[in-house]
């Protein structure tokens, strides 16, 4: 028996007769791991042990191959230990033992407070249904008649602004975690004050409007030790790590051009959240998808960038309804297009490589990917939702909690700051 202080999978040939041990709790290695797979404290190790190991440059290559089996049934938990290097995470270069004070596991129920009561909420709440150990507890907002659709939780209205019921479920002490689904403009304060009341956030896209205001954020959730994360969705679906496996596999060479586009039609009853002058308009509430897929795969530059934007006339302002925009980065262009008045729908993500090409499909939320290769018939990846397009977000965030971690290697707060510098380059010439 070899114990956790050893130096897991790094130069090691395990067998099945082999078993590292936390605490009085045995696992088995990559070979007997399949017949435990659906041990979730097995499944919360192991990541942990990636975790720790993966950014070590003498890890073999059977580590790379645990995480992408891993990835064909579990791709939430391993979608950001793929290729860690390619990951805009500073993984720590230790192999040092992970104590038992340092981990935390277990099956624990996670009680789910939301912040807001939009559609968007009404799709959390219905997905947090499918999540096992996860629960709906309270909901906040002004409306006490419409905070009704979310019975039986327990409802927090103040009939004014929400301001004061939104403070009393981050008070809830029956309430773990908070999904905050308020317009943009009030993220950062809400992100703030649950901060200070030591209450994990899961927020909607996008998390903040600037750079700076993604700093502020990161200080103060780095300051508390409390975990954030922004629900950037498409980065927890299960294609998302099949399309990152193939891109990072190097298959089809360097990554040298990205066409990524978000375009749809909001309708004549636009929500009030869009036509906020501060906050609203198509480049936040739609760029930041395609501009989030920019983000993960152009890595260490930034980007010459230019851009043109359609504008509508608001109440107070006037707010972008449309536009393209072109970031050129050492090695790679990327172009982005945005709108919320398209005649025709399209969600997608080209990745032009060297000797080949991945279309991802309705890629804020994809299931349906084709790669070309030269000289070849397409192939197509096909990755359903293990249940909806907000359950993969939401399991990560539970598993984190229970890990005692205060980012996500997935969508980590690097990746909320460089996202939101990208969008203020593209405002600043727009």
């Amino acid at each position: 028996m070899r114990t956790i202080t050893e130096d897991l999978f790094c130069g090691k040939e395990d067998s099945e007769d082999d078993l590292y041990q936390i605490g009085d709790e045995l696992y088995a290695p990559v070979p007997a791991f399949d017949a435990a797979f659906g041990n979730d404290r097995g499944l919360v190790f192991i990541w942990l042990v990636v975790n720790r190991i993966s950014n070590d440059p003498s890890y073999d290559k059977s580590l790379e191959d645990f995480a992408l089996y891993l990835a064909g049934k579990k791709g939430v938990l391993t979608a950001g230990f793929l290729r860690p290097e390619a990951s805009s995470v500073n993984y720590p270069h230790t192999r040092r033992a992970i104590n038992e004070g340092e981990v935390k596991m277990g099956a624990s129920e996670i009680r789910w407070g939301i912040l807001g009561a939009g559609g968007i909420a009404k799709r959390f709440a219905a997905s947090l249904e499918t999540v096992e150990g996860a629960r709906l507890v309270a909901v906040s907002g002004r409306s006490a008649e419409r905070l009704a659709a979310f019975a039986p939780a327990r409802i927090y209205a103040d009939g004014a602004d929400g301001f004061s019921a939104h403070a009393s479920l981050i008070a809830d002490p029956e309430v773990d975690a908070i999904y905050l689904a308020l317009p943009h403009s009030m993220h950062l304060r809400w992100v703030l004050e649950a901060a200070r009341a030591g209450k994990p956030v899961l927020c909607e896209k996008p998390a903040v409007l600037t750079e700076a205001e993604a700093h502020q954020l990161a200080a103060a959730v780095r300051g508390s030790g409390t975990l954030f994360m922004e629900a950037m969705k498409c980065r927890f679906v299960p294609l998302h790590a099949h399309a990152r496996a193939l891109i990072d596999s190097g298959e089809l060479g360097r990554v040298c051009e990205l066409t990524c586009s978000q375009c749809v039609d909001y309708g004549e009853d636009n929500l009030r959240y869009l036509v906020d002058p501060v906050g609203g308009g198509a480049l936040y509430d739609l760029g930041c998808y395609p501009m989030s897929w920019v983000e993960e795969l152009t890595q260490g530059n930034e980007p010459q960038v230019s851009a043109r934007a359609n504008w509508r006339d608001v109440s107070g302002g006037r707010v972008d309804w449309s536009g393209d925009a072109n970031l050129d980065f050492v090695d790679v262009r990327a172009t982005i297009h945005w709108a919320g008045d398209s005649a025709e729908y399209d969600c997608s993500v080209l990745i032009r490589c060297e000797r080949g090409s991945v279309l991802v499909e309705r890629a804020h939320r994809p299931e349906r990917a084709v790669v070309s290769r030269p000289g070849m018939e397409d192939e197509v990846i096909a990755a359903p939702y293990d249940s909806d397009d907000f359950h993969g977000e939401i399991a990560h965030f539970c598993e984190l909690m229970r890990a005692g971690a205060t980012e996500s290697p997935v969508m980590p707060l690097a990746a909320t700051i460089r996202n939101a510098r990208l969008i203020d380059a593209v405002r600043a010439v727009m």
